[in-house]
């Protein structure tokens, strides 16, 4: 059975509530048709068809592959809980913390649906660092709104791997930076006093660290250079 888009209408398409019926009617025999007594069928599946609108075919069909594992056939109100299970916000959030530590390592991180993603984008500090106690309320609203988001197609269904972390600057001692600063083509003097802060900013540039041209022009500057900015250092 191929449900794979939304219902946006009233009602469920008559071919899809028949469809069901005819899923659950294989699955259960005698037990699904004598549920339902004397009903009439077609104002039964008229009945269904009105309270499934707005279901999409993969809840639909969540909602039937939920029912294998049922020994009765579902209600209505079974059914529609099968097809859109509770959330459980505190579950998310754990999984949301699990997932932002995969993703630290480089890695996807498992995430039980894009929308539980978009929400953690919203609030990835407080996921991170916070309690559940503290930011449950806000939680529970972008979970919410992610999820609104996702049903309307206004977010993506692939989840981006995350960005490659830059290296750290390689560490060096102060000679070595020294000698890396030569080869810069800065001559550092002495330093004097109060302006040890430009020595620092361009020892820090010898090991590594990418900054600002305008800053690097200015420590030379404090310290009687007047060289330009080396063409290797780049601007963040």
């Amino acid at each position: 059975m191929q449900l794979a888009m939304s219902s946006t209408l009233e009602a469920l398409p008559s071919k899809w509530v028949e469809r069901i019926f005819v899923e659950l009617g294989a699955l259960y025999g005698s037990k699904f048709v004598d549920q339902w007594g004397s009903q009439n069928p077609a104002q039964l599946k008229a009945y269904w068809g009105e309270r499934l609108a707005g279901f999409s075919g993969d809840e639909l069909r969540r909602g039937l592959d939920a029912c294998g594992g049922r020994a009765w056939p579902p209600t209505l109100p079974e059914f529609l809980a099968l097809c859109r299970p509770p959330v459980n916000h505190t579950m998310l959030w754990y999984e949301a913390q699990s997932a932002a530590r995969e993703r630290d390592q480089g890695k996807v991180g498992a995430w039980s649906a894009p929308w539980v993603f978009a929400a953690f984008r919203e609030m990835a500090f407080e996921v991170r660092a916070g309690e559940f106690g503290k930011y449950g309320e806000r939680w529970r609203f972008e979970l919410e709104r992610a999820k609104v988001a996702f049903d309307r197609g206004e977010i993506a269904a692939e989840i981006p791997v995350p960005a490659k972390a830059l290296p750290e600057p390689e560490k060096l001692n102060r000679d070595e930076a020294k000698q890396r600063v030569a080869a810069l083509g800065i001559k550092l003097p002495t330093a004097r006093r109060g302006t040890e802060w430009a020595e620092a900013l361009l020892q820090r540039v010898a090991n590594g660290a990418k900054l600002p041209i305008a800053h690097i022009d200015m420590a030379k500057r404090a310290l009687g250079l007047d060289k330009p900015a080396p063409a290797e250092v780049e601007q963040e």
